[in-house]
């Protein structure tokens, strides 16, 4: 039986080999080798178009005041009881309010016996003076300018402030306000 002998010489190439093209994977896998041929490199654009989202929401909107006499006055300033809107959409919006349904049974707003105003906003320009709540939706009172969509910075709270008036009937009052969001 005659036993193939490989020989010193070859089998110090074929090593030598090996070890080289082991460094030259390990420098191209780490990108030292720049660049290898047979490679291409090439980018790619991809477009698209946001629209504009108008939403907005009332995450906090029941205001609970406690029983007032003919005369008596409360307020969300005094209760910390407020209605908090949120701007849900990606766009900057003004948040303005009008009375849907009427608070008193003797009085239609806009009267003096029901208020509103911009309590505190996370951005955007806050109208903090009270105003008479108007009662359609061709009026409103403007509660905050530039309520930015992001989520940190997209909400307000809204006081309200009523006065019972002295010859209203006695009874449980509710009253409804709308608020109207509109990109600026």
């Amino acid at each position: 039986m005659a036993k193939n002998k490989i020989s010193n010489n070859l089998l110090s190439i074929l090593l030598s080999f090996a070890i080289l093209t082991s460094i030259v994977g390990i420098l191209a896998s780490m990108n030292i080798l720049s660049p290898l041929t047979g490679a291409a490199v090439d980018t790619g654009t991809v477009t698209t178009n946001v629209t504009d989202s108008l939403s907005c929401s009332a995450t906090d909107s029941t205001i609970a005041f406690n029983n007032l006499g003919g005369g008596g006055y409360n307020s969300s300033d005094l209760t910390a009881d407020h209605h908090t809107i949120e701007n849900n959409g990606n766009v900057n919006l003004s948040v303005q309010s009008y009375a849907t349904a009427e608070l008193w049974d003797s009085y239609s707003a806009p009267t003096k016996y029901w208020g509103i105003n911009c309590n505190t906003t996370q951005s955007g320009t806050c109208n903090n003076t009270y105003g008479l709540l108007p009662n359609d939706g061709g009026t409103y009172w403007n509660l905050v300018s530039g309520l930015e969509p992001l989520d940190s910075i997209d909400a307000l709270t809204v006081s309200v402030n009523i006065t019972a008036p002295t010859d209203e009937a006695n009874g449980e009052k509710s009253g409804t306000i709308t608020y109207y969001c509109i990109s600026v």
